[in-house]
């Protein structure tokens, strides 16, 4: 086992304890594991945002290398917003659909 899927496995666990989470389950949903894989996720991509897309955005000097790495960074905003709107445990982060 990986040291990432031991830590998700683990988070899951610790998790799985909790009433507040597990209250989202359902036969086919298990709510630990959806938070544990998703926070694991979520700081990969911010690790990419930060560590490597944003140190490469300040260095771009074209207008084809800048719009390409806002792209990636379009990719990784993506992946967060899956992640976030996947935990039901975080609804409440849902932003109205109203403009408002």
């Amino acid at each position: 086992m990986t040291d990432k899927a031991a830590t998700v496995k683990n988070l899951a666990e610790t998790l799985s304890r909790l009433d507040i989470i597990t209250q989202y389950d359902s036969p086919d949903h298990s709510e630990a594991w959806t938070i544990a894989i998703s926070l694991t996720d979520l700081s990969d991509s911010f690790k990419a945002v930060n560590d490597t897309l944003l140190p490469r955005l300040r260095m771009a000097s074209g207008s084809v290398e800048i719009n390409a790495i806002l792209l990636e960074i379009a990719d990784e905003f993506r992946h967060i917003l899956f992640h976030i709107h996947a935990m039901k445990f975080y609804q409440s982060l849902k932003m109205p659909t109203d403009g408002a």
